[in-house]
């Protein structure tokens, strides 16, 4: 019996080794394991930040060392909008500049829009230019810009947002593309001392034109709308 009891005492030391050996592999690999998500986790971070569209300047924000992208240049700055597969304006860094350009190209690809709320306040803008191939003036993209007088809208702009000129009381005159399909609500709201659009296109295309609520509210009646076959009352 003394000889089975120590059969059995030997045996059950044996068991405990390996149950602690067991243990510690288990360990080891969890450790492991953890480690080689983290790791993993850490090259999807690093891939998403490298494949950030925009080539502007970079800077790190200072908490946890994101890259964050400004996408700016000659104090215009601009985010990429993926419906008009290419950059919009969103904004000046200065808002007291008087005489802004908007170029073309950013990022060598196109400037395709003026973003919502984009200029918005700054009083004073007296002129901007706008380029061939922006496709949308975005809503409240030049509201209580007091100090515009003119403004032209290329034949590439297909739709003038809502409240996108809303208040600008010393704009006179503006020029509008044939392209532009509509004008959103407000959009020339109290716009008081307007006196005529020039419209590149025909009476007919005119008065297709979807336009909003309220876009011409305040806009005096004796304004008149220039288009190629003739004019007509606003």
């Amino acid at each position: 019996m003394k000889k089975i009891a120590k059969y059995i005492s030997v045996i059950n030391i044996v068991l405990m080794v390996i149950c602690a050996f067991s243990c510690i592999v288990g360990i080891s690999l969890s450790y492991s394991g953890l480690k080689e998500k983290k790791i993993q986790q850490s090259d999807l971070t690093l891939s998403f930040s490298n494949t950030t569209k925009g080539g502007g300047n970079t800077q790190e924000n200072g908490q946890g060392g994101e890259t964050i992208y400004n996408n700016y240049s000659d104090n215009l700055y601009y985010e990429y909008n993926s419906t008009l597969s290419g950059y919009e304006v969103m904004g000046c860094y200065s808002d007291n500049s008087t005489t802004i350009n908007i170029p073309q190209y950013y990022n060598d690809e196109e400037v395709k829009g003026i973003g919502d709320f984009a200029f918005c306040h700054y009083c004073e803008l007296t002129s901007i230019t706008i380029p061939d191939g922006v496709i949308s003036v975005g809503g409240s993209a030049f509201s209580y810009c007091s100090g515009l007088t003119s403004i032209t809208i290329p034949d590439s702009v297909t739709s003038i947002g809502s409240q996108a000129f809303y208040n600008c009381s010393e704009l006179t005159s503006v020029i509008i593309g044939n392209g532009v399909t509509s004008i959103g609500y407000m959009a020339f709201y109290y716009c008081s001392g307007l006196t005529s659009i020039t419209f590149k296109g025909t009476k007919a295309q005119w008065q297709a034109i979807s336009k909003g609520k309220d876009w011409k509210y305040n806009v005096p009646t004796s304004c008149v709308v220039h288009c190629t076959d003739g004019d007509l009352s606003i």
